[in-house]
């Protein structure tokens, strides 16, 4: 008996000490700046899988769709994770704006959580920052985890007469969802049990059980072993995303549908740009309504938290100045 508990401190007391360890990094997000890189890695990828929630999963914060599979849901609620802690006020939409900005808007802003302002209070949020710098009315659409083709979707259900542009801000993991769309017609079912799975599981990431840490660090190890899987040529995305704008545009105000992506490294950026710009010029009749804004072409991941990535408010207000400046250059102005 001496032997094996003896055996247990041996494997336990270590354990202990990761646990310990992550928890401290965990909490203190900037102290990874200091560590190697394999660490730092490891700690954000524990995080983004393991730990935070995400609001789209959250019970007081987001509402069963039919066909959207959810939307954020109407009145208050607050969002937080380890680094941020942010009120939400959500109009009768489901969308993270005022009542009032549902009315004849003249910009509509379609994204994921870069448009939404995830991990930033309400009115540092780009599309709203955009608005008080030039004056008009505008509506943040945008809704964590949503691709282009549900935004496209969302976009049908809102008032669109008084619309002088849309703005669409684009990432890469947009691209399964706009891929199913593009090869469908549509989206995948949303059922109310795929929408209570998603939140139970979101909500077992946030509770802590013992050795939590080393459990999930030894898992993602071995997973890391395995050939990873192979990941879609930005070719195929802009494929996958031509099929959402085609219909974004036919049901824009005819003015410009401009799209920008969020994306590192630099030099994927660049390519992702210059090949979506090929495309339309291949397209006369599309190239008229869209366009791209090459606006985000300095963002880093310092820009952002250090374990979620999302931006904090300064690039929030940097990509807003550039946003504006655009949509002036083109005499779209309040």
């Amino acid at each position: 008996m001496i032997r094996i508990c003896s055996t247990l401190i041996m494997v336990a007391a270590p354990l202990m000490l990761v646990e310990a360890a992550v928890e401290l990094l965990l909490a203190n997000p900037q102290t990874l700046k200091s560590m190697p890189g394999f660490v730092e890695n490891a700690v954000v990828r524990l995080y983004l899988h393991r730990d935070r929630i995400q609001i789209g999963m959250h019970p007081e914060c987001s509402r069963f769709s039919e066909d959207l599979l959810y939307t954020l849901r109407p009145g208050q609620c607050r969002f937080k994770n380890r680094e941020y802690d942010t009120p939400y006020r959500i109009n009768s939409q489901g969308l993270r704006d005022s009542e009032d900005a549902l009315k004849s808007p003249e910009v509509i802003f379609l994204g994921d959580s870069f448009t939404m302002g995830w991990g930033v209070h309400q009115d540092e949020a780009f599309p709203q920052v955009a608005a008080a710098l030039s004056g008009l009315h505008t509506l943040n659409a945008g809704i964590a985890s949503y691709g282009t083709a549900r935004e496209s979707i969302l976009l049908a259900k809102l008032d669109r007469l008084n619309l002088k542009a849309i703005v669409i801000q684009y990432t890469d993991n947009d691209y399964g969802e706009n891929r199913f769309f593009a090869e469908t017609g549509g989206l995948r079912k949303s059922t109310r049990e795929r929408f209570q799975r998603l939140s139970e599981k979101g909500q077992r990431n946030t509770r802590y059980f013992p050795f939590k840490y080393s459990y999930y660090i030894f898992r993602e190890s071995l997973r890391l072993l395995k050939t990873p899987g192979k990941s879609p040529s930005l070719e195929d995305e802009i494929t996958a995303l031509w099929a959402v704008l085609k219909k974004v545009a036919a049901a824009g105000p005819g003015g410009p549908v401009v799209v920008f992506t969020v994306r590192v490294p630099l030099d994927v950026y660049r390519r992702f740009n210059g090949l979506l710009q090929k495309r339309l010029g291949r397209n006369p009749a599309l190239a008229g309504q869209v366009t791209i804004a090459d606006i985000a072409y300095d963002f880093t991941l310092n820009k952002g938290f250090i374990l979620d990535g999302h931006w904090r408010a300064p690039y929030h207000r940097t990509i807003a100045k550039r946003l504006v400046d655009f949509l002036k250059e083109r005499s779209i102005t309040g």
